[in-house]
């Protein structure tokens, strides 16, 4: 059901009746107004803040209990009107609270009458509202057309909310409920679940419908830096779910509640037939594993975010309670390292070291990195010159001087293999390069290169590029970091 606009307030009525055992709303006829043990606000819309309207994105800031109606409108009295200008109007229901005070139990909409007003919609609010004297004047001029029902835990939190209306009165005059959201709430009165049925219709007894849409929340105390105990959140997830069973997560997760230099987590999606898929924005996971992206920093000195893919699924979302497990997964790492490029790195199940690293941009190999069983560097490709020197924030430091012949001087260098020796020492060993003359002194794509593969004294060596690449290992496309995908 729409939310209609709100209505200007007119005339404000307080009807304080009988308290004692009334009910606000009777679950057996959601539609009727009640009578005994609730004031009547006619002509207002309390301002809930957002509360029971919207799906929370932090348990931390869902309050349980429901808000207090203004003073000023307690203290307001008279029999109360709809607006004369609109043809909406609201009415309001507050029920005791517990504490002396009252809280919002029901909000009920009611429409102007008119030619097309039809007849069962004016005897369905004579049957459902004459009762109350407070209401009973507007049915000469208005139908009540539908209730926002709030209902409360034995604690007098927020546990129910939904709307109820006669949605299809061409049909069927049978009441129905809709836009139905659950709260569920831990001994601290912070929120633990929040569902919005929308396949369901239903609040959940213990564990939330795959099928609808819902929040989970944990939480963990810790002492500030004033000695004072508060609450941080360690879990937030998001739920999303299809009628015929699928459904997607994003889980933000934490081990501990309070930032410190140790802490671990990070931002991961899973999927019911994949589980987790990857996990973004990390910080101090993967450990163990012999990454070159710690040492890859921000300009102010701070470490870039972790990422990882896992490629063999299904991955269990334990693994996020249990970090450790992360390392049983096949799964690919990637860094951001400058503008457009990553590095990409592919760990098997068990291992920490990888066999290449590849330098990434638009899909293409810049630089690849070949490691033997020790994590020894044993060779290097590089494709074009970018990223070149450590020292000026690149990523390699091979140096090309005095390693070419002159007379390919004019020529552009394209490809650039380097072998290693045990002692670290690069030494070039193969390179391609564009044949066309001056190419040197222009910028072209890769792709219009007329290319020669050879020894650095411009011998050429290898008549195709196919044989190039397969006689130094070299995967243009990082096919090898990404098992999960055909197009790689």
């Amino acid at each position: 059901m729409r939310r209609l606009r709100k209505p200007a307030m007119l005339a404000l009525g307080w009807i304080c009746l009988s308290v004692a055992q009334a009910a606000c709303n009777n679950p057996s006829n959601w539609l009727e107004s009640p009578k005994d043990g609730v004031k009547v606000l006619i002509g207002y819309e309390q301002d809930l803040g957002g509360r029971f309207a919207s799906q929370p994105a932090n348990g931390l800031d869902t309050p349980a209990f429901a808000p207090s109606p203004p003073q000023d409108m307690q203290a307001k009295g008279g029999p109360g009107t709809l607006p004369k200008d609109e043809d909406k109007g609201v009415v309001s229901y507050y029920e005791p609270d517990g504490k002396d005070g009252w809280r919002i139990c029901r909000k009920e909409d009611w429409f102007r009458r008119s030619e097309s007003t039809r007849p069962a919609s004016i005897a369905r609010t004579e049957k459902n509202q004459s009762r109350n004297a407070s209401v009973a004047p507007l049915l000469r001029s208005h139908v009540m057309g539908a209730a926002r029902v709030y209902l409360y835990d034995p604690r007098g939190r927020i546990q129910e909310t939904f709307a109820a209306a006669v949605y299809e009165p061409e049909k069927s005059e049978r009441v129905t409920t809709d836009e139905r959201q659950c709260f569920r709430f831990d001994d601290q009165n912070l929120l633990q679940l929040y569902v919005s049925a929308t396949a369901t219709n239903a609040c959940p007894p213990g564990d939330p419908d795959p099928r609808d849409t819902w929040r989970k929340f944990r939480y963990g105390a810790f002492k500030n830096d004033r000695g004072q105990t508060e609450n941080g959140s360690l879990w937030i997830q998001w739920h999303s779910g299809k009628e015929d069973g699928r459904w997607s997560e994003s889980i933000v997760f934490r081990n501990s509640p309070k930032p410190s230099p140790e802490r671990h987590g990070g931002n991961a999606s899973v999927d019911s037939s994949k589980g987790v898929t990857q996990i973004l924005g990390g910080f101090n996971i993967g450990l163990k594993d012999r990454s070159d992206g710690p040492a890859l920093k921000y300009t102010d000195g701070s470490s870039k975010p972790i990422e990882y893919y896992f490629t063999k699924p299904p991955v269990p979302v334990s693994i996020l309670d249990d970090i450790e497990q992360v390392y049983r997964h096949d799964r690919r790492r990637e860094t951001q390292v400058l503008s457009g490029i990553k590095l990409i790195e592919f760990y098997p199940a068990g291992m920490h070291q990888p066999r290449d690293r590849f330098y990434m941009a638009a899909g293409r190999t810049l630089r690849q990195e070949q490691y033997d069983d020790t994590g020894r560097l044993k060779r290097a490709i590089n494709l074009g010159f970018v990223g070149l020197n450590r020292k000026d924030g690149g990523f390699y430091d091979e140096d090309l001087r005095g390693k070419v012949d002159l007379k390919l001087k004019g020529n552009k260098l394209l490809y650039r293999v380097w072998e290693y020796n045990a002692a670290g020492k690069a030494s070039l060993v193969a390179i391609g390069w564009d044949t066309k003359f001056g190419s040197a002194m222009r910028e072209e794509p890769l792709d219009l290169a007329q290319l020669a593969f050879g020894s650095p004294d411009g011998t050429v060596r290898w008549k195709r590029e196919e044989d190039f690449f397969k006689a130094f290992d070299f995967d243009p496309l990082a096919s090898r970091a990404y098992p999960d995908s055909a197009t790689k």
